[in-house]
């Protein structure tokens, strides 16, 4: 068993990139900030499409704490799972239940009278899970097989990307 000088030995501090997801989880948030606060208006908020994308991009706004502030933050420092797991874990935990309970949610919609705006945004959700499962594949396989070191940094900026975007373009 390592000690905690060991895993601290074992991380590599990055300056520049976890700066660069802390930028961009600022700019990403600071976008999702007045989106949020307008979908919450009554004129819109009435609608239940509006409840949807609102409860979305909430989820995404917490998520993106976790992968750009969080992870910015580690990688500043140099830190790995072993030198803070409860840390990481109940991060983790956080925003993983918040997509899981999401998916809950919206599978309890009544799909007997399917409309056509209706199938647009299933077929917008299921591209969004899409992007999201297709970074997390990214994610396992990295785990077990050598890939150059570039491709964590694109992976991660490609997970980050698939929460701070939006997701009403489609």
């Amino acid at each position: 068993m390592k000690t905690p000088e060991e895993w601290y030995a074992y991380g590599t501090k990055n300056l520049p990139l976890g700066f660069f997801y802390i930028a961009s989880g600022i700019v990403y948030e600071s976008f999702y900030i007045p989106v949020l606060t307008v979908m919450l208006q009554k004129e819109f908020f009435q609608h239940s499409s509006y409840k949807i994308m609102f409860v979305m991009g909430v989820i995404d706004a917490i998520t993106l704490i976790e992968i750009c502030f969080f992870n910015g933050y580690d990688t500043i420092i140099g830190d790995v799972f072993c030198t803070a797991p409860t840390r990481v874990y109940l991060v983790s935990l956080v925003s993983t239940f918040l997509c899981i309970g999401w998916a809950i949610k919206y599978s309890q919609f009544n799909t007997t009278a399917v409309s056509l705006s209706q199938r647009l945004i299933n077929i917008q959700a299921f591209m969004i899970s899409m992007e999201i499962a297709g970074t997390g594949v990214m994610c396992i396989y990295f785990q077990n097989f050598y890939v150059p070191d570039f491709l964590y940094v694109v992976s991660h900026i490609l997970w980050q990307m698939s929460h701070g975007k939006s997701h009403n373009s489609i």
